[in-house]
């Protein structure tokens, strides 16, 4: 393709070929407040949050991040996965198409590159919470993801 389009309105209404509708998954701290305090990479500017397309994959990144009370966030997107992009389903109660900017996730490949530098993810800041051990946080991941995968799973048969 050789320009991206700038939101999900334009991918809709010219039919743009190279898209398929899939989950995307990210990571967001866990709180009773307003608010979402999602998983970043680091040192990106804007700040990129941390999405891709394979749960097994979001659990490796999952397990690299500091210790906090955290979940999986699933959302349906168009995804081209040549360009490596999704644009979010957004709920057209509150958002039109148009408001569903392009936003690059995570492969293997970049995963592989990002991980020979020191801890190249972060949470948003924002939230305190408590110290956890790290045998409470990966209990708590692999909880999370076995449950997403009976979800999806649920979802496609």
């Amino acid at each position: 393709m050789e320009t991206k389009p700038a939101n999900l309105e334009e991918i809709i209404k010219n039919n743009l070929d190279g898209y398929k509708l899939m989950f995307v998954y990210s990571l967001e701290l866990s709180h009773g407040l307003m608010g979402y305090f999602p998983a970043y990479l680091k040192d990106t500017e804007p700040k990129r949050i941390v999405t891709c397309l394979d749960i097994d994959l979001l659990e490796d990144i999952w397990k690299l991040l500091p210790p906090r009370p955290s979940k999986i966030k699933s959302e349906l997107s168009y995804v081209n996965t040549v360009e490596k992009i999704a644009f979010q389903l957004p709920d057209l109660k509150y958002h039109s198409l148009s408001a569903s900017k392009p936003e690059p996730y995570i492969g293997k490949e970049e995963f592989d590159q990002l991980i020979k530098k020191e801890q190249p993810f972060k949470w948003a800041s924002g939230l305190l919470s408590g110290t956890f051990t790290q045998k409470w946080f990966f209990e708590n991941i692999a909880n999370a993801i076995k449950k997403e995968k009976e979800i999806y799973t649920e979802i496609i048969s």
